[in-house]
């Protein structure tokens, strides 16, 4: 008993001869286990925040572009078109899977847009209007265009949040007004809510100006797509369609 007394008694004097090296030592300890607290916080956060970026994709969703296609996931598959033009022949035969809830082709393409002598930098997104539902994408203000605006190739646009407020400062305000994208003047029908993205190879659908696919084709002189998005019917199915994919 007295031993130890004495050990306890000994390393209590030696704390107080050697405050600055206690502190120190203290400290050291104290820093240490923070950072490992706020390392583990910041991993949390980031898995969550990742996990929110793809989910704001959407889900079940498969991309294939020209020389491969993966899952909103980002597994990746060859699939044996490299430089190949997707057309509306490919677009028909895609609607024929039957684990396909829908297929959306895609035309895009970064162009200037300007009105009230203002100009911006977005991406034309020439699509269908089922975009909008698989990709999470909401309505601010307005309307969403429609297959008849298709089949006319009318000239009007829904905008993305950003990109409405840049150019006329209250995205509300930009609906009924028109846009110039490029050498041809839109009609803007809606304005998204915002969506952010950008981060992790994500893109910002708030500069996004979407019109109908044919719509398009002022630009898209030969009448091609650039990717298509295939929303399976349920998560199962995303295995089965990248199998016909690759038969395709």
């Amino acid at each position: 008993m007295n031993y130890i007394y004495f050990v306890f008694e000994s390393a209590c004097k030696d704390l107080i001869r050697n405050k600055v090296r206690t502190f120190l030592t203290s400290l050291g300890i104290v820093i240490g286990v923070s950072s490992v607290i706020l390392l583990i916080t910041f991993s949390l956060g980031l898995k969550d925040f990742i996990r929110d970026q793809f989910y704001n994709l959407g889900t079940n969703l498969v991309y294939v572009l020209r020389g491969k296609s993966f899952t909103q996931g980002g597994s990746v598959m060859n699939s044996g078109i490299e430089g190949v033009k997707f057309d509306e022949k490919d677009y028909l035969k895609l609607k024929k899977i039957e684990q396909a809830d829908v297929v959306l082709p895609v035309y895009s393409k970064i162009l200037e847009a300007q009105a009230d002598g203002k100009i911006d930098t977005g991406t034309l997104y020439a699509t269908i209007s089922e975009m909008f539902s698989a990709r999470n994408l909401e309505l601010e203000s307005g309307v969403l265009f429609t297959k008849t605006d298709i089949d006319k190739k009318s000239k009007v646009t829904v905008l993305g949040n950003k990109i409405a407020s840049n150019i006329f400062g209250d995205p509300i305000s930009a609906v009924n007004r028109s846009i110039r994208i490029d050498s041809q003047v839109f009609k803007i029908i809606g304005v998204l809510k915002a969506k952010g993205g950008g981060g992790f190879a994500t893109p910002n659908f708030d500069t996004f100006m979407y019109v109908p696919y044919k719509s398009a084709y002022f630009v898209n002189t030969d009448k091609i797509f650039t990717a298509f998005v295939i929303k399976a019917r349920n998560e199962n199915d995303i295995s089965l369609i990248k199998r016909i994919l690759e038969e395709i």
